[in-house]
């Protein structure tokens, strides 16, 4: 019978023991199995404040504006040009068009022929590369003849030119007057129509003799 107790005694010390021991580390196992479910229940996310995104707002576009502007490129052939003015401004409502004050070109026709072109005001299309001129617009193909219109449109890529009011053309040969004028084919076609009037000088007259 004592020995009985003894062994209960003794086994009685020995949970005890076991408990100081690991009773901390069993408490801890606890605790972090607590802490894992608060986490993964989004507890701790409810105690960071939310950070709202804020909403994307597109920069304002800027009016392009500036003296002494400079326009130039490459048209179909791979020919250079150049388009000067006073001012350019781009337009408000469509940024791909820019406003020039006083535009001048100059180009240059695969064939070598020099063109000059002026005009009081123009709106250039940055994406179809076409300039319509008006006021006082003058295209001279040096040496070949100078055209006067009141409003023109030129395609930079070809050099095309179409000219639905009227226009008066001084060449070598004499004076041509027209409604509408249109020179395409890289300069190798030119209709002029509407009324037509032409005064044409003879051979001699124009320095050509047979």
């Amino acid at each position: 019978m004592d020995n009985r107790l003894q062994r209960l005694s003794k086994q009685a010390g020995q949970r005890a023991l076991i408990a100081r021991l690991f009773g901390p580390v069993a408490g801890l196992a606890g605790l972090g199995i607590l802490l894992v479910y608060l986490f993964q229940s989004g507890f701790f996310s409810m105690l960071v404040p939310i950070q709202h995104a804020q909403p994307y707002s597109a920069p304002a576009t800027k009016e392009i504006s500036g003296t002494d502007a400079l326009i130039n490129g490459y048209d179909k052939n791979g020919l250079p040009y150049v388009i000067t003015a006073n001012r350019a401004t781009q337009d408000t409502n469509d940024t791909k068009l820019v406003h020039l004050a006083e535009p001048r070109g100059a180009f240059t026709r695969s064939s070598g022929k020099k063109i000059d072109l002026s005009g009081q005001s123009a709106r250039y299309n940055t994406e179809t590369k076409l300039l319509n001129l008006e006021g006082d617009v003058v295209f001279e193909q040096l040496g070949s003849y100078k055209a006067n219109m009141a409003k023109a449109d030129l395609d930079l890529n070809d050099l095309s030119l179409s000219s639905k009011s009227a226009v008066h053309v001084e060449m070598d040969s004499g004076v041509v007057d027209a409604d509408h004028l249109e020179i395409s084919d890289n300069g190798k076609k030119t209709l002029f129509s509407g009324h037509v009037k032409a005064n044409l000088k003879s051979d001699i007259e124009s320095g050509i003799v047979p």
